[in-house]
This record gives C-alpha cells, sequence and structure tokens, in this order.
C-alpha cells in the first residue's frame, strides 16, 4: 500500500487491511483467480485514474472452497470471474455481494467497541467515496495542482516553482494545518487529537487501564 499524504488515509486503509483480512478468515472467503488475470490486472492498475476508470478481474463467487483439490478447483480458469470496477468490487455488483458489506457483517457480529465500531465505519465509508470516485487519489490531486499552477506552461514539465508549491501544500495538508475536503471529504479530525477528550480525561482520573488497540488483537 502507498504511503497516503494525510494520517487519515494511512489509519483508514491499515484498519481496512486488517478489518478485510480477519472477514476473509472469519468467511473463509476464496478469492483465488488465474496468475493470468493477476497480470492483467497489475497491468490495468497502472493506468490513469484506474482507480475508477479501469475494471479488474475479480472471483464472483467467493464461497468457501473445500476438499483435496480445492486448489486446483480454486484457481481454474473455469471458475467464475468478472471485470469490475473497483468500486463494484468494494460495494457489490448483481449476485457480488462487494468487500465493503462483507466487513460491515463481520463489524457488527465481531466483539469491537462501540468507539472503535463507529471509527471503522467512518474509514470504511472514506474509502467507499474513495471507490466511487467522490474524493480524489493523492496522484489525481498532485496531476490537478500542477496543471492548475500559475507557473506551468502546458508542456508536460513540471516547473519548479509548482513542485515547491506542491511539496508545501503536502506537508500543511499532512501536517493538518490546511484543509483537504477533496482528498478526504467532510470529516471531523486529520490528526490524531493530542488533548484528551472528556471521557478519556475522566477515564485517566479513575486509574482504569486502557484497552489493548483493536489492532493488536
Amino acid at each position: 500500500m502507498e504511503v497516503q499524504i494525510t494520517d487519515f488515509e494511512n489509519a483508514a486503509f491499515s484498519s481496512f487491511i486488517v478489518l478485510l483480512s480477519r472477514t476473509i478468515l472469519e468467511s473463509k472467503l476464496n478469492l483465488y483467480i488465474p496468475m493470468s488475470k493477476v497480470e492483467q490486472n497489475m497491468q490495468a492498475a497502472q493506468r490513469r485514474e484506474a482507480c475508477t476508470s479501469e475494471r479488474f478481474w475479480f472471483r464472483t463467487n467467493i464461497s468457501a472452497v473445500e476438499g483435496a483439490d480445492a486448489w486446483q478447483r480454486a484457481t481454474s480458469d473455469v471458475e467464475p470471474a468478472a471485470l469490475m470496477t473497483i468500486g463494484e468490487i468494494l460495494m457489490g455488483k448483481e449476485a457480488f455481494p462487494g468487500l465493503i458489506p462483507l466487513c460491515h457483517r463481520h463489524l457488527e457480529n465481531a466483539d469491537y467497541e462501540p468507539a472503535t465500531r463507529e471509527l471503522l465505519r467512518e474509514y470504511i465509508a472514506f474509502i467507499a467515496r474513495r471507490a466511487e470516485g467522490k474524493v480524489l487519489t493523492a496522484a489525481t490531486w498532485m496531476r490537478s495542482f500542477v496543471l492548475n499552477h500559475e507557473a506551468y506552461q502546458q508542456d508536460g514539465r513540471v516547473p519548479p516553482a509548482a513542485a515547491h508549491d506542491l511539496m508545501i501544500a503536502a506537508a500543511e495538508m499532512g501536517e493538518g494545518r490546511r484543509p483537504c475536503p477533496e482528498l478526504v471529504g467532510e470529516i471531523s479530525r486529520l490528526l490524531p487529537c493530542e488533548v484528551p477528550t472528556p471521557t478519556e480525561r475522566e477515564v485517566a482520573a479513575r486509574g482504569v487501564a486502557v484497552a489493548q488497540p483493536w489492532l493488536l488483537r
């Protein structure tokens, strides 16, 4: 996974990877596709605006595969797979349920604290917006920044002034000093809050042990 500009994006993708991994393991999902289709997906992923414009091979029958020949059947060319956008892979298409609804199902059934469950829902909602093109990817944002910079001469070259301003803008966004709704949408906080909430202060005053982070459980 590429490092994102803001802490919120990095936290969202890291948490989603863990949540999806637990969903796959718990439901014993079968996501195998032939290597030839994986290679086609890798080629498509390199193209511009691939997140919203390209389609990728993905397995449509993701039920668990069991038996001695499970591996052969799981990777066979006759196994059902279809070309789908990232949004369709995550949100579902026709009979294919989508990975995000499956994660929501796991989230409801698993033993997560209410605050953790709500935060994970916010992360999932952000990832869905990114996949649907409602918020920009970092690559699209950087490309747009340079194309609209006053120093850019429409010649395919990034002028030093544009590169400098791009780095300043990215640093300010990463430090939470510059709003970036085009990247993350409307969220309440970009950075981990250094000031404890009233609840956190009350818990600290009572000397209650802090719960282990859910990622480490």
